[in-house]
């Protein structure tokens, strides 16, 4: 059972949804955004562990901190500024991998009053990448905009399948043949860095609306070796690390320019250092303050 919108955890990579809603100061932050995995999506922060891989998964929580990188001018965004920390959270399950994302976020407007923003995600993903589920929560100033639930099955690895929505509205999404799960996705894409693949391109569904599934084309840099190790991760020794641009292109709309782009830096074992989130207005990035290793789960 996942427990409605954890307080004491938080992500991204990242998954949840951050949507449009009325008026161009909702669009600033809100239009053609989400969590996923981000960190990757959340699941963009977290990577299963691979067999054959000799870095084993790090259960960990991670502090985040979240600043504004650039906006667009006034007559396109109405945010001058915003600030915030993301919590997170990926642990072993057992049965599966749990994700727990709890996102903070302050914006400062040009003419208005300042918007106090949270988004809240928990989910679970099966460890064979067939079933998902999940549950996020969006609130306003202390009102919640938005809520999301449900699951979604596949019907084997590359095999069709179902999202299934009871919340905001009660709907069935088809999903097509070849789709991930978020978590699943960042085990193709870890696995890809390994292999030296420079591109991936899957479709994936993490939850965070009726507009699932995206097309996702990932360009992979790497290993990179000139950037500096982030300081709150010394001392957990040696890991390859690489650079991913992220490319979300939502299946219902066909577009041409994608509904957001995700630069993240991550470790071969599971965690991501650094999260750039352009949303077209704004573009914001997660720096890793602080990181804490779960202990092992014993199944």
């Amino acid at each position: 059972m996942i427990d409605d919108a954890p307080a004491h955890v938080m992500g991204a990579w990242i998954r949840g949804g951050i949507r449009a809603e009325d008026g161009n100061r909702e669009r600033s932050e809100m239009a053609k955004h989400r969590w996923a995995f981000i960190f990757l999506l959340c699941a963009s922060i977290a990577i299963p562990a691979v067999a054959a891989s000799s870095d084993p998964l790090v259960a960990h929580r991670a502090l985040y901190r979240i600043t504004l990188a650039s906006a667009a001018a006034a007559a396109v965004s109405s945010v001058v500024d915003a600030k915030g920390s993301m919590f997170y959270r990926f642990a072993d399950a057992c049965d599966g991998w749990t994700v727990e994302n709890r996102t903070l976020i302050r914006f400062r407007y040009v003419e208005e009053n300042d918007s106090n923003t949270v988004f809240t995600l928990s989910s679970w993903e099966s460890k064979d990448g067939l079933r998902l589920r999940f549950r996020a929560r969006h609130e306003r100033d202390g009102e919640v905009v938005e809520r999301l639930k449900g699951e979604a099955d596949l019907r084997g690895n590359g095999g069709n399948g179902t999202a299934h929505f009871d919340q905001p509205q009660e709907m069935d999404i088809p999903l097509p043949a070849g789709t991930s799960f978020p978590t699943a996705h960042m085990h193709e894409l870890i696995e890809a860095a390994r292999q030296g693949d420079i591109v991936l391109n899957r479709l994936m569904f993490d939850g965070s609306g009726p507009n699932d599934p995206f097309e996702v084309n990932a360009v992979i840099n790497g290993p990179i070796t000139a950037l500096p190790s982030r300081s709150p991760i010394q001392g957990l020794g040696e890991s390859p690390r690489w650079l991913a641009h992220l490319a979300f292109f939502p299946l219902s709309s066909r577009g041409t320019e994608p509904d957001f782009e995700v630069d993240i830096l991550f470790r071969a074992d599971g965690i991501a250092e650094f999260v750039r989130q352009d949303l077209g207005d704004i573009t914001l990035e997660f720096t890793l303050d602080e990181i804490e290793l779960l202990p092992e789960t014993a199944c």
